[in-house]
């Protein structure tokens, strides 16, 4: 039996289905996006080895994708028999994409012929996000006004309020999302591949088609055994040997880029990185996101790093008895460190996995390492863990922690809790992730868990004998970092520079024979070490060439910070190297950007809108309408600004950004759905009350961004209001309140266009053409723009003030209509 619908006239028209499969659909349509877009970012992670730069390229071109699909959804009128047929095939269609967009990105390096072992150029990697993203997310915009219209129809309320229409499609929508970042940080990535992911996602989405199709009537219904066929499909390949042998064939694909020779011994997506284990005839390497990060065994190079690592621990002082060792150990590091006698290694490491995959083929020697009762493995955040020691100073029994595996001889070591030497034993800070143990904040809590002459040491990729601007920037704000936190700093020469610092100004040395009788009294037996490597280590032209360039640089760069991540902006220099002539000049404009002018501007508009307020009012419903829809560009850019702010600030803080991202942003949906649901039922609909309505969440955004930036900043200084910062649940309510402020802006505007007279399909897809150009453009300024030159800091107070003017230009706006009806 035929279902009766109504047409945009009011009159009877084409069958509609049911108000539940309707509303189970903008759902699903919701979580169906978010997965997408956190399974395709950690795929590619993956392409560009883990450099969270690409994040702001990622979500540029994915919001890009939707602006541009929802401007033509909003142009297309659709007749209401198409639409219930365009709406499942657009869903069915995004269902199909997602894993071959998977598979496609996986083979993108090999197809495009980028090495496997180098940065990906900026603009292939603008090519590759375009290509792989903006394809989805167009689908995502072009079926958004229709679900509006959809939505309208088949809800009798929402056909005499149609402004509501879009408030409630979006609240739905993102209710949706909600679930599926959920499901993507408790289910998909830590049980499941992300292209099993995709299949699961399939399934569900095409039974909940079928569903629709068959509620809508004998037409529509016609369709349900192709989604149905769908469904069939993805089962079989989810739930059969098809889904392994899939996923053997698509990883084989990304393997083609490192050439051949490569023996692929296994592969995991763990809840913190996608980890790869290669072996090249004898040798091992360890991958990951893509990117080498050790390879074993290679006794001759690890023992010259540890040895170098540990020539500045002095024996007569008793500065080599507790070292802590962050990253690297299981390569072969702590089989040289337990060469040492009577030295007491922590060694540090996030993810269990690590060892779990790498124990089987170490050699035997490296094994027993990892079961010595003089090694305790701690297995959290090294920060983290750096900041529960230093809350737990002095009280030896309470320091065995979450992550600790080896729990014997607890009580040895220096008596009040500090090490004699912490080494600091990770890549380059070339992502975020990374950066976190190159900066200032970190140097001084480590310096607070040092001894008398304890030693931090850290080493960063250099040039042997010759620094340019853009390398001595590169070192010298890793270097400005160490001096302002110890005071003391020795830099080696070499390919890569290590960096002793210590708060004892006669505690380092560069004396070449010192350094040796300093190793012979150790009386270590290395048989792939000798002394005289000292030498080459220190050699001495070189090395006073390499620190009186560091030295000469002290006080014009900036020190790297987790408020001012400087060496972003640096590695953006050196990654324009890659880039070719055509990005050097973004990026040189991008250096000239100085946050004073944006607030100087922001101050000179809003006088000049109080001064001009009463001569040019803007009442016309015109006027009003575009008033509210900058409001909207505005509150797109502030969401992203607000999201990757949170993300950056998260992982500075807690160190596991790819374990939590699908639970962060799922709580920003949340925030999203509340303040939907909210601005769709409360207030009136006449034009002066939404505008009012409008203006008061610009400005409690503004007020949202002060109160973060306070924060954030007190945190830095150690003030007390700071602290709240550090917890995680922090994040968890500030992603909430972000979505909340966020989300309550859509329905109002809405509401405010259908009330000046616009088309509610048109209406919805040119706000959400808006909405989301808005956090496209929020998304590149803040990733490649606004926090890499002006720190995290400064990008609050800008748009603190932006939020502002746009807050009292609209109430003044607001006030205007009101004194006219008057």
């Amino acid at each position: 039996m035929r279902r009766p619908g109504v047409n945009d006239k009011g009159s009877a028209g084409a069958p509609l289905p049911a108000r539940m499969p309707s509303f189970s659909t903008v759902a699903l349509f919701g979580a169906t996006a978010i997965v997408a877009q956190v399974l395709l970012l950690r795929e590619c992670l993956v392409v560009v080895t883990g450099n969270e730069l690409f994040i702001a390229v990622f979500f540029g071109c994915w919001f890009l994708g939707i602006a541009v699909g929802a401007a033509i959804g909003s142009a297309w009128q659709v007749r209401r028999e198409r639409l219930v047929l365009l709406v499942p095939a657009f869903l069915l269609l995004q269902a199909v994409l997602l894993p071959v967009l998977i598979i496609s990105l996986r083979d993108v390096r090999s197809r495009w012929d980028l090495p496997a072992r180098e940065l990906v150029p900026f603009f292939p990697l603008l090519r590759m996000a375009i290509e792989h993203l903006c394809p989805f997310s167009f689908l995502t915009g072009l079926t958004f006004p229709m679900l509006c219209r959809l939505v309208a129809a088949v809800e009798p309320t929402m056909r005499r309020a149609g402004g509501r229409a879009i408030g409630l499609v979006y609240a739905v929508e993102s209710l949706g999302s909600l679930f599926g970042g959920a499901a993507v940080t408790f289910v998909f990535a830590v049980y499941c591949q992300p292209l099993t992911g995709a299949w699961v996602l399939g399934v569900l989405t095409a039974l909940n088609l079928v569903w629709f199709l068959t509620s809508a009537g004998d037409r529509p219904a016609r369709m349900s055994p192709v989604a149905a066929a769908v469904f069939v499909g993805f089962l079989v390949i989810a739930a059969s040997p098809m889904r392994p042998a899939v996923e053997r064939w698509s990883a084989a694909l990304r393997h083609r880029a490192y050439g051949t020779g490569f023996e692929w011994l296994a592969e995991r997506h763990t809840p913190y990185q996608h980890l790869a284990l290669a072996r090249l005839d004898e040798q091992y390497s360890l991958l990951s996101n893509g990117q080498f990060v050790e390879s074993f065994p290679d006794p001759y190079a690890i023992s010259q790093r540890v040895h170098v690592m540990m020539s500045q621990c002095d024996p007569a002082r008793r500065t080599a008895n507790r070292v802590l060792l962050i990253g690297g150990g299981e390569s072969g590091a702590l089989r040289s460190l337990l060469l040492y006698p009577a030295l007491r290694i922590d060694y540090v490491e996030i993810d269990p996995q690590v060892l779990e995959l790498v124990r089987p083929y170490l050699e035997e020697p490296d094994q027993r390492a990892l079961e010595n009762p003089r090694v305790r493995i701690f297995h959290e955040d090294a920060r983290r863990f750096v900041q529960r020691r230093l809350a737990e100073h002095g009280d030896e029994k309470r320091e065995a922690g979450g992550g600790r595996q080896v729990g014997k001889g607890e009580k040895q070591g220096a008596p009040d809790g500090r090490y004699d030497a912490v080494l600091c034993n990770v890549p380059d800070p070339s992502t975020a992730a990374l950066n976190r143990f190159y900066t200032r904040d970190f140097f001084e809590q480590v310096r607070r868990l040092l001894g008398e002459s304890g030693v931090l040491v850290t080493s960063i990729n250099s040039g042997v004998n010759y620094f340019d601007r853009e390398l001595l920037d590169y070192i010298g704000s890793v270097h400005e970092a160490l001096v302002q936190s110890f005071g003391h700093v020795l830099a080696t020469p070499g390919t890569r520079a290590f960096l002793f610092a210590t708060a004892r100004d006669d505690a380092l040395t560069s004396d070449i024979e010192k350094l040796i009788a300093r190793f012979d009294r150790r009386s270590i037996s290395d048989p792939f070490f000798s002394p005289l490597y000292f030498h080459t280590a220190y050699e001495t032209d070189q090395l006073q060439l390499v620190n009186r360039s560091l030295h000469r640089s002290l006080g014009s760069t900036r020190p790297n910070s987790d408020l001012e991540p400087v060496t972003y902006l640096y590695h953006l220099r050196l990654w324009n190297r890659f880039s070719g002539a055509r990005s050097q000049r973004f990026f040189a404009l991008v250096e000239r950007y100085d946050w004073r002018w944006v607030m100087a501007a922001c101050a000179l508009l809003l006088a000049a809108r109080m001064v001009t307020g009463r001569r040019w009012p803007m009442t016309s419903d015109r006027a009003a309408y575009r008033h509210a829809a900058v409001a909207l560009l505005l509150t797109g850019v502030a969401g992203m600004v607000a999201s990757i702010v949170l993300l950056l600030l998260f992982q500075n803080f807690h160190g596991y950004l790819y374990r939590d991202v699908g639970l962060l942003v799922a709580l920003f949906m949340a925030g999203l759905t509340l303040g939907g649901l909210l601005a769709s039922r409360i207030g009136r609909s006449e034009k002066r009350a939404l505008l009012r309505s409008i203006g008061v969440c610009a400005l409690a955004f503004g007020a949202f961004f002060l109160v973060l930036g306070i924060l954030v900043t007190c945190h830095r200084a150690g003030w007390l209001p700071g602290k709240i910062v550090g917890h995680v649940g922090f994040f968890y309510g500030a992603m909430v309140a972000a979505g909340v402020l966020t989300g309550a802006q859509f329905p109002f505007v809405g509401r405010l266009a259908v009330a000046c007279g616009r088309d509610l399909g048109r209406a919805g897809g040119a706000l959400e053409c808006l909405d989301h150009l808005g956090a496209c453009l929020g998304a590149f300024l803040t990733g490649i723009v606004l926090i890499p030159v002006s720190g995290i800091a400064a990008t609050l107070g800008v748009f603190t003030a932006i939020e502002v003017l746009a807050g009292l230009s609209l109430l003044r706006a607001a006030l205007a209509t009101m004194d006219e009806k008057r």
